[in-house]
């Protein structure tokens, strides 16, 4: 009666101890997904932050970014400089690079943390470097069927049917772009 009474303990306190492990391992692999993973993808694209106007900070030095976009090419995103008293600094959306290349700049992986930490919610930029991702908008929206081509589309400009861009790049009158399944 001791016996399996000491066993079954043994047993739960090994489930118990295993359990935890599993999860964490369950979420990093899950949290390791980015936009490699993505139907579409093409790669990194290196920019220097200075395309997107004058390093408020410094030239060359670690930035800190916020975005209100997701990982999905399908949906716009707008992107913003976070200053290190809090303030917004430069502010751009997405872009397209021809007639079918998404340039799409939400990170999809962890950044490194460089010399700079940013807050939770914020990635940083080492150096002032954007790494986006470019998407083939054809490739993205190859896997339905009933769809046969992908644009890139740029939001915001204000034409007729065109959707507004999001937030803050459509208050500072600032376009983005998405890719669109037709």
């Amino acid at each position: 009666m001791k016996r399996n009474r000491f066993s079954q303990t043994v047993a739960t306190v090994g489930y118990l101890l295993i359990l935890p492990v599993c999860i964490t391992l369950l979420m990093l692999l899950n949290g390791a997904q980015g936009q490699e993973n993505i139907k579409g993808y093409l790669g990194e694209k290196v920019i220097q932050g200075t395309e997107f106007g004058k390093a408020p900070e410094g030239v060359g030095k670690d930035s800190c970014w916020k975005g209100s976009g997701t990982n999905n090419p399908g949906e716009a995103g707008c992107h913003e400089e976070v200053l290190k008293d809090g303030s917004r600094g430069r502010v751009f959306g997405e872009s397209c690079e021809g007639n079918n290349i998404l340039i799409d700049h939400t990170p999809g992986h962890p950044w490194k943390s460089g010399q700079r930490k940013c807050p939770p919610g914020q990635h940083v930029h080492e150096g002032d470097v954007g790494k986006p991702s470019k998407f083939d908008c054809n490739v993205f929206c190859g896997g339905n069927p009933n769809l046969k081509k992908g644009v890139c589309q740029t939001v915001g400009t204000g034409a007729p049917g065109v959707p507004p861009a999001p937030q803050p790049c459509q208050q500072l009158g600032k376009t983005s772009a998405r890719c669109v399944c037709n």
